[in-house]
């Protein structure tokens, strides 16, 4: 170059600068473009905040109106309902920046588990979301200054004083949810004691009716059916009207009185709230033909008898434990001990007055004995309950024919009773209390509908002591594949147990009060814990928690510092 030129030097130069950088930029192109591809950016489910090109923005659902919690960074999405709220059929409005959502946006979802939410973008790019559904669950406590309205999601931070109404006359109505709000008796000092519903904040925690301008409207026997929520209630001049509600003051209307007498009488007082083909089986007195079964297809013009069972005057059949498999209602009743009565045995309805009709006649005999049909509950197609003939008070199955009804095992031979209580189902067998007749004493049995198979799980209580397994107020209850209870197994007094069906896997969960009985009491399975109430003798009795361990068993809260809350649930 040498002897070249000022002005071609200088193009040279300028050629050469232009190459440098032309290639300079080919290669941050290139190890961009690679770094990219290895971060995930080219397509499939990608690690936490690896795709912002495929992203859900927002996750609302609309009946039960409830808000998504987005958590963008570990790609979760959190929503919290009111306890019982059904969330088998719920249907989220989902937005998002990406081409197309799976499932999609408005269709219905079972999300009784966590459900998975793919994003796709134009290119093909993904990011998953897992969408989880928690509950919070009201309750009264006392946390010193009188009994409030609580909010708990079972953690200590999350169960907070959500307004100052009370509820403590005594009976506990616990909570009902329909689209997700809470419904519940209440007292605010004012207007006595009358329908509530929360949607679980302060401001949504509002009286729905005065149902007695007089005094107390105490509602009773809430159950849901389709949309609207049934109870009955004293409206100052009739002490048993059964209402329907909508959840608001002008769409709570009743729909018919059918007792006049006194609803403290539990003879009088309307019971067994079943819904069944959209209609509301229950058991009342309306004054002249006794206690009977009466329906409800939610008008005033179709609540009505449904049959007088027993006929003679006003004597009562006090229809109950009622039971629904295979669209018929089964349920005990008495229509008499003369013939042509039975005494009080196994029945079963269509709805129909001609279709309600004796099942099964149990115990026949001399004198129309009762077959005594008890704990009636559903498992696999067939009915299992506790019921009595010349071998006593046992175990008897029933498919829903006369022939395919029988004893499952006489477990105290002879016409000894063996007492069969508390049945409920789990892991398709049965497990109720039992008595073998004084080798061991009242105890946890277990039964998958045949004579073989049944058997007692554990001698809780040693030798023929009783431990009464699932008696009130700690009754049985299912979570997670496990059966928990409250037990004294004669040593710790009563305290929380668990069984998984077998005799090495039915323990004490924890020893809460080692000094005495904790009374574990109101077990519920909420958010994948165990709920109740517990005494652990150093702060009352207050709201407790399990995980299935003993060190997974915690009090959630000392709400009273000072004595006992006595939560009620």
């Amino acid at each position: 170059m040498t002897g070249m030129p000022g002005a071609h030097l200088i193009a040279f130069i300028q050629e050469v600068v232009m190459k440098n950088r032309f290639m300079r930029a080919a290669k941050m192109v290139i190890v961009s473009a690679l770094v990219f591809t290895a971060c995930g950016g080219g397509g499939g489910d990608n690690g936490p905040g690896s795709n912002t090109e495929a992203a859900i923005t927002a996750f609302n659902v609309t009946d039960p109106p409830a808000t998504g919690t987005i958590d963008e960074t570990n790609h979760k999405i959190a929503i919290t309902l009111m306890r019982g709220t059904d969330v088998t059929a719920l249907a989220p409005a989902v937005a998002h920046d990406g081409a197309s959502v799976s499932p999609a946006s408005g269709a219905a979802q079972d999300f009784t588990n966590p459900v998975t939410y793919t994003v796709t973008t134009a290119g093909g790019s993904t990011q998953a979301y897992t969408v989880t559904i928690s509950f919070k669950a009201l309750m009264f406590a006392d946390d010193g200054d009188g009994v409030k309205l609580w909010v708990s999601d079972g953690t200590e931070a999350g169960t907070t004083l959500l307004k100052a109404i009370s509820n403590d006359r005594g009976e506990i109505v616990s909570p009902v949810a329909m689209k997700g709000k809470a419904y519940f008796r209440a007292n605010d000092g004012t207007n006595g004691y009358e329908l509530w519903v929360s949607d679980g904040t302060e401001a949504g925690t509002t009286m729905v009716k005065d149902l007695n301008a007089t005094g107390d409207g105490n509602p009773r026997r809430l159950i849901v059916m389709g949309d609207s929520l049934y109870f009955f209630a004293t409206d100052g001049t009739h002490n048993n009207v059964l209402y329907k509600s909508d959840g608001t003051d002008s769409g709570t209307v009743p729909l018919g009185d059918v007792w006049v007498g006194d609803y403290t009488n539990e003879g009088n007082d309307p019971g067994e709230m079943t819904a069944m083909n959209g209609r509301l089986f229950f058991a009342a007195d309306d004054g002249t033909n006794g206690r009977e079964l009466w329906v409800s297809d939610g008008t005033s013009a179709g609540t009505r008898m449904l049959k007088n069972i027993e006929p003679e005057g006003s004597m009562s059949s006090y229809p109950d434990y009622f039971t629904a498999m295979g669209g018929k209602l089964y349920f005990s009743a008495y229509d008499g001990s003369m013939s042509p009565g039975h005494g009080y045995e196994l029945w079963v309805s269509d709805g129909t007055e001609e279709g309600t009709v004796l099942f099964h006649d149990i115990y026949v005999g001399y004198g129309n004995p009762n077959g005594n049909p008890l704990w009636l509950k559903v498992m696999n197609g067939k009915i299992f309950f506790s019921a009595k003939d010349d071998y006593g008070q046992e175990l008897w199955v029933s498919d829903g024919t006369a022939a395919g009804t029988k004893m499952v095992e006489d477990i105290v031979p002879g016409s000894v009773s063996s007492g069969v209580k508390n049945i409920i189902p789990m892991n398709g067998k049965i497990f109720f209390c039992a008595y073998d007749g004084g080798t061991y004493g009242h105890e946890l049995w277990v039964s998958d509908g045949t004579e073989a198979g049944t058997t007692m799980v554990k001698d809780i209580a040693p030798g023929s002591g009783d431990s009464w397994p699932g008696n009130s107020p700690a009754y049985f209850t299912v979570m997670n594949g496990k059966l928990f209870f409250g037990v004294d197994d004669l040593t710790h007094g009563c305290e929380l147990w668990m069984s998984d069906g077998t005799e090495a896997g039915t323990r004490m969960v924890k020893d809460i009060n080692s000094g005495g009985s904790s009374m574990v009491s109101q077990l519920f399975a909420m958010n994948g814990r165990l709920f109740f109430i517990a005494w652990d003798g150093s702060h009352g009795y207050e709201l407790w928690a399990s995980d299935g361990t003993e060190a997974g068993t915690t009090m959630v809260k000392n709400i009273h510092p000072f004595s006992h809350a006595f939560p009620e649930l």
